[in-house]
Formats: structure tokens, sequence, C-alpha cells
């Protein structure tokens, strides 16, 4: 087929709801080759939530936000502003880790505990925070740089606590340190995440998509042939009949098949979108692989179709307006979004 190792984009936006965290990664991927993740900082409007100190189990010792203790926004350039700003985050990385002594002491030697306690004061810590808070002095970047810095860090105290002794905001950061770093995560480590969640939320749809999320990670992180679990496709196939309107469920079912053979993908498609005829998604994972058999008839009345029913979605509008000028390669993209709470 001339359009043979045609790429599309898959790109998750990850976003934590009610926990007031919200973060962005794309994932590129093709047909046949894995290509690494970029992350993106939260959305503005969300910053001021970051360090709600209820996000947090231990949120009694934790009495005041950063907010009350720095007011980034009258902060200038300067030495003794950096060192202020250096200082919250070691304060809070060692609250962190203290909260967590019981389980991480436990089993583990001296060398071990030694390397916890300098975690948070090494020195390219301190450098990034400088990059983030004061090269570039934008209030969304810093209040990002800082999450960021601190959901790293309670994902390293907690590496090897089981996921059954984890609170459901430790699994969520343990979910967003993975897939920010697809290629080096221990894939049987974030399934046994994405599980947990589910397992105690199995009704909650976010929870749902952690699931779906941590099954198929290996599939973006250049494993050639992803076995997904019989509970992966017995629970998505029930959630979409359910749900057949649900164009994120459209979507990881597509994605879950992408190593079946293609005169298997291709059916299964055509099927879901002769099932599902006013669904956007649907008509679109069908364009896509059309455009992959080099069918360009065909995947543009589909993808002028998914326009046509879904208008404001702009991942539909873009593709097609690429599609029109002639670009073929790279423009499809699958959208996941993922949150806990209601």
């Amino acid at each position: 087929m001339k359009m043979d190792g045609k790429k599309f984009t898959i790109v998750f936006l990850i976003v934590i709801l009610v926990m007031g965290v919200a973060s962005s990664l794309w994932i590129k991927q093709a047909y046949d080759t894995r290509l690494p993740v970029q992350m993106n900082t939260p959305a503005e409007k969300t910053i001021g939530r970051l360090y709600d100190a209820t996000i947090y189990d231990y949120s009694k010792k934790l009495n005041e936000s950063v907010e009350s203790k720095i007011d980034i926004k009258k902060m200038v350039k300067g030495s003794a502003h950096l060192q202020q700003c250096q200082n919250i985050f070691i304060d809070y990385a060692k609250l962190d880790m203290a909260t967590f002594a019981e389980q991480f002491i436990k089993n583990k030697d001296a060398q071990f505990c030694a390397e916890l306690k300098e975690f948070a004061l090494l020195a390219e810590t301190k450098q990034e925070i400088a990059d983030f808070c004061f090269k570039v002095f934008e209030e969304a970047k810093c209040y990002s740089r800082l999450l960021r810095l601190r959901i790293n860090s309670i994902a390293y105290i907690t590496k090897d606590v089981p996921a059954k002794d984890l609170s459901d905001t430790q699994l969520i950061m343990k979910m967003i340190v993975a897939m920010g770093n697809v290629k080096t995560a221990d894939d049987a480590k974030i399934k046994e995440v994405g599980h947990e969640l589910y397992a105690r939320n199995p009704l909650d749809p976010p929870a749902q998509e952690a699931f779906f999320l941590s099954e198929l990670m290996p599939n973006f992180s250049g494993v050639k042939k992803v076995e997904l679990s019989p509970e992966f496709n017995k629970t998505l196939d029930q959630l979409m009949i359910e749900r057949p309107h649900d164009e994120k469920l459209q979507d990881f079912k597509f994605v879950s098949e992408m190593n079946l053979d293609k005169e298997t993908r291709f059916k299964n498609a055509y099927d879901r979108a002769l099932q599902n005829p006013d669904s956007a998604a649907a008509n679109y994972a069908l364009a896509s692989l059309y455009h992959k058999n080099g069918d360009d008839q065909n995947a543009q009345k589909l993808l002028q179709r998914s326009v046509n029913i879904e208008a404001g979605e702009n991942r539909y509008s873009e593709t097609l307006k690429k599609f029109k000028n002639g670009e073929r390669e790279n423009i499809y993209t699958f959208t996941f979004t993922y949150g806990m709470g209601g």
C-alpha cells in the first residue's frame, strides 16, 4: 500500500479534577514506531489550588498552603528570594519523607535511608527551581515545577510500597510520574497501580480510565506486542454497551487493537463505525485506517463526518484541515481525559 508506514499521533491529556492538579502530556505514536513523551505544564486556572493541603493525607501536619507562606507575585529575582523559594520546597520534601517514614524505612538498610535523606537537597533540584521560578518568571510555570518536583519526590519515596498500601492520591501521583516517563516506567508496577484504583472505584469512569491506561502503557514504551488482561476487554466491551456514545471508550478500543493484524483492525473499526454512525470517534478511527491504506477519498469523507458530528472538537477539524492541505503524516490524534472525583 502506498500509505504503509504513515503515522498518527496519540495525545494523552491527564487531568486531575477535584485534586486541583492538571497535567498534560503528548505521546507521539507511529503504527510501527514508538516515540518519546513530552510534558506540558498544568493549566493556569488550576495553579491557585496546586498546594491545597487537603490534597495530601498528612493535612494535619501541613496547615498552610504555599501561597500563605510565599507571595510569588511580589517576589523579584534575587538570591534572597531564590533561597526562600528553595527552602519552601525543601521543607515540604522533608515533611513528605517524614510522613512516609514507617513505609520506606521498614526492611531498608542505612544506605537507602541516607539516599532518601539527601534526595530533597540535591543541587540540581535547587537549580531546577531557579530555572523555572526565576529565569522564566511566570507564576504558572513556577508552581507547576514545584508541583512536578514534589510529585516526583513522593513517587520516589513510595516506589517500593505496594499499591494496596497507598492512598488514592498517592496512586494518582504515581500514574502521573509514570506517564511522564513512559520509556522507563515499570509496566508491571503501573498496571498494579491502575488495577488498584479500579478495584477501589469500579463504577467511577476516571478510575476505569486509569485501569485502561495502565494496561495500554507498554504499547507506548516500545513493546511490540502487548498482552492485555481478559478483564481489560471484558470491562471495556461492557462499558461500550452501557455508554455507546462515550467517545473516550471508542478511542481506548481502537488503540488497544494496534497489535492486531491489518485486516482484523480494519474490520473491527469498520463494524464499530457502522454500528455507531453518530460517533465522531468511531468514524475518525476508521478514517485513519483508510488513510493508511491509501484510500484518501473515504478517509476524507469520514473525517468530514466526524467534523459534522462534533464541530467543536479541534482534533477532527485540525486533521481535516491538514488533510485538505495535502499533509499525510502524523495528522491523526487520539485524546484521553483522566481524573478522579465527581
